[in-house]
């Protein structure tokens, strides 16, 4: 909060008008837009990452298993930025800032520009190559553990995505007919649910296409927070000083 505006408040007169109160209602305007963006990003990865598209089994600890929880994160801190805001707007309009409001809503801005950071960061390095190994064998795992326990949901997530296996080339030897004669090795059979139909895309794995529905999950989330985070940070250097 800038040094007149603190006066002002502990004195209980009204803010000082003029380009430092514009400038504020700007970036408040601007945090309150994208709050709401990022609490919608939110809903959408949550809903995606646990939708009919992947319905993966997985039950042991990774990486991503902890990831799938930043779109719940998204929706938090979006929807409480939110409130926040909308808080400090109607403050505002009554002309008053109370001390004590200030100070709280300076430490929840902060708490938030940290919490912004760490969902932008999160989200970016699921979506980027220094972390794909780990994805990856987070899906590797998991595609194996669904075709022991739930083979027609395998079945159907390469019908929906065109693709044989997870790797490219691993079911060509492992369609129904094949299997049965022995030419499926053990390691390959573990990634090729018995599909009817299976065999028209043997060769394309669903690896690839598992990566592009990664990040166009996590990638939008961690721009958006990331964009976020530099606002907060701006708007708390503004208050301080402007």
């Amino acid at each position: 909060m800038a040094r007149g505006d603190a006066e002002a408040a502990s004195s209980g007169d009204p803010p000082a008008k003029g380009p430092g109160l514009i400038l504020h209602a700007v970036f408040s305007a601007l945090i309150l837009a994208l709050a709401l963006g990022l609490a919608a990003v939110g809903v959408y990865n949550v809903v995606k990452v646990n939708g009919p598209v992947l319905p993966l089994t997985y039950d042991g600890p990774s990486f991503f298993a902890s990831a799938v929880r930043l779109g719940i994160l998204g929706m938090v801190l979006g929807v409480g930025l939110a409130l926040l805001y909308v808080a400090v707007a109607v403050v505002l309009s009554s002309r008053r800032i109370p001390v004590v409001f200030a100070i709280l809503f300076v430490t929840l801005q902060f708490i938030a520009f940290v919490l912004a950071l760490f969902l932008a960061v999160s989200s970016l390095l699921v979506a980027a190559v220094p972390l794909r190994s780990a994805v990856d064998a987070y899906f590797s795992d998991a595609w194996t553990q669904t075709v022991a326990a739930s083979p027609g949901d395998v079945c159907g997530i390469e019908a929906a995505l065109g693709c044989r296996g997870y790797a490219n080339d691993q079911c060509v030897e492992c369609s129904p007919d094949e299997a049965v004669a022995g030419a499926c090795t053990i390691t390959d059979a573990r990634f090729c649910a018995p599909c009817v139909g299976g065999s028209e895309a043997q060769g394309r794995g669903c690896r690839r296409e598992v990566e592009v529905l990664v990040r166009r999950w996590f990638e939008p989330m961690g721009i958006l927070a990331a964009v976020l985070a530099g606002l907060l940070f701006i708007h708390m250097f503004l208050l301080c000083f402007v």
